[in-house]
């Protein structure tokens, strides 16, 4: 028997407990007022946005591409 994989949802848990941490030790680390982090997350938050749409851009194209080859078997 394989060993379980362990949930996403718990995974993802444990990622943004993570995450609030080190959000935390910088805040302590260079004093900075929530008001400032927020700008930081924010920014942060924009880039991650933007690499979302560029891996959905690549699944999309891979999955097209893969679809056509496909296609293009099963027609034979």
């Amino acid at each position: 028997m394989n060993k379980p994989t362990r949930p996403l949802a718990l995974e993802i848990e444990d990622a943004k407990k993570e995450l609030s941490t080190f959000v935390e030790q910088l805040s302590a680390k260079y004093g900075l007022p929530c008001y400032l982090l927020e700008l930081l997350v924010s920014d942060v938050l924009a880039k991650l946005q933007n690499g979302k749409h560029v891996e959905l851009e690549k699944a999309q194209r891979s999955y097209e591409q893969k679809l056509e080859e496909w296609s293009r078997e099963n027609d034979e």
